[in-house]
């Protein structure tokens, strides 16, 4: 469902804010369109029909910030499927998962080059229509800004077992923060986290809440490539875990570039992320090179 949409080059007038508060109070759901109502359910590449909020050349950078964000939906959920299906299979041939993590770096190429185009926005542009995408419920200006759940996922399939060691916090943000994901998304993810992955009691009883049906234990692609041991497997996986922590590196940038680095030129200390609820600053830092700290737990078995 689609919430009041308006389309003009002005900030958000209080007749939008006050249909949001309205229409959200009835279906109980947080005050704000949600990022499957923008990016999802949105037919953006179809001219007449695609939802924005501006016109003239800021409705143009919108619509292409928000084509950029479909295109990678777009391209993570075969890959998820497709991978998937392949950890579910009895047994696995070291040629599949081969396969798999070519394609898996290929796509990836994709979605980086796909997310480095946001560079074409100029940055007043995003500075005028990114006041749509705050979701914060302390100070709610529109819609919400948190990313896709599919990035998480397919990290939680790459090294779903080692996530936590790096970073406690891993999991516990995506719980904590379920209700902002799209719920197609996150429910598969859910389905793919198993509790040995999990450190926190918090995260464990989150998870034995709402995993549907019962557990089965899967290894990672990680898990698989250590069992096989093969030497061209080792060095495709690490190229797979470069390209994902490269995909956080280009997101960091993107947002240097439209949040960071405007907000220092002005003397602020706020560096929120377009869903204006963190400091998008830090929490991207915390992600970058995850997966190269995660190599460096295995330096011991020389195969990075």
């Amino acid at each position: 469902m689609y919430h009041a949409i308006t389309l003009i080059e002005q900030p958000c007038p209080d007749i939008l804010n006050q249909s949001l508060h309205k229409v959200s109070e009835l279906l109980q759901l947080p005050v704000m369109l949600l990022y499957e109502d923008l990016i999802l359910f949105n037919p953006l590449f179809n001219e007449n029909e695609a939802r924005h909020f501006c016109t003239g050349k800021y409705g143009a950078s919108e619509l292409f910030f928000l084509k950029v964000h479909k295109t990678i939906e777009e391209l993570f959920e075969p890959l998820i499927e497709t991978t998937c299906k392949t950890l579910s299979r009895f047994y696995i041939k070291p040629f599949t998962i081969k396969k798999l993590l070519k394609k898996a770096i290929e796509i990836y190429d994709e979605i980086i080059r796909s997310l480095f185009s946001l560079h074409l926005i100029p940055v007043d542009h995003f500075q005028l229509f990114r006041q749509y995408f705050y979701s914060s419920q302390k100070d709610s200006k529109g819609v919400s800004g948190r990313f896709s759940a599919q990035t998480f996922h397919f990290r939680i399939l790459l090294d779903g077992q080692d996530l936590s060691k790096i970073d406690l916090g891993f999991f516990s943000d995506i719980f904590n923060n379920a209700k902002y994901y799209p719920r197609k998304h996150l429910n598969k993810l859910i389905s793919s986290v198993q509790e040995r992955f999990l450190l926190s009691p918090e995260d464990k009883s989150f998870l034995a809440k709402n995993k549907p049906g019962k557990e089965k234990v899967l290894k990672t692609i990680s898990e698989l490539v250590i069992d096989n041991a093969d030497k061209e497997l080792y060095a495709l996986l690490a190229e797979l875990r470069h390209k994902a922590d490269k995909f956080t590196a280009v997101h960091f940038e993107m947002a240097h570039r439209f949040i960071i680095k405007p907000n220092k030129l002005q003397a602020s200390d706020t560096f929120s992320g377009t869903g204006g609820e963190i400091d998008i600053e830090k929490y991207l830092d915390s992600r970058i090179n995850i997966h190269k700290k995660i190599g460096k737990l295995y330096a011991n078995l020389n195969y990075l």
